[in-house]
């Protein structure tokens, strides 16, 4: 019987504790790379590196780099800046 009402008590904590945890999670990457959270809200966003497993693309002569629902474009300073979906003009 006390087991039972341990677990039953330790289940509700972990319930109640869930939405604390997920809040915690950072809406960007350490290393200064934009994570898809809701993409509308990065464009304009300038990061300091592509994030792993980009793929390069080129739409209408212009080059530019994808991951993970994000867009960017490379900008003079060797830095990059997320841009809106190419594709939805």
């Amino acid at each position: 019987m006390l087991k039972k009402n341990l677990r039953s008590k330790a289940v509700l904590v972990l319930t109640m504790m869930f939405p604390l945890f997920i809040s915690c999670i950072p809406a960007r990457a350490d290393n200064n790379q934009a994570v898809q959270k809701n993409h509308d809200n990065y464009s304009g966003e300038i990061v300091k590196s592509l994030p792993p497993g980009y793929t390069t693309i080129v739409i209408d002569n212009t080059r530019y780099y994808y991951n993970n629902a994000l867009y960017f474009m490379k900008l003079p300073d060797d830095t990059y800046v997320v841009v809106p979906d190419p594709h939805i003009k």
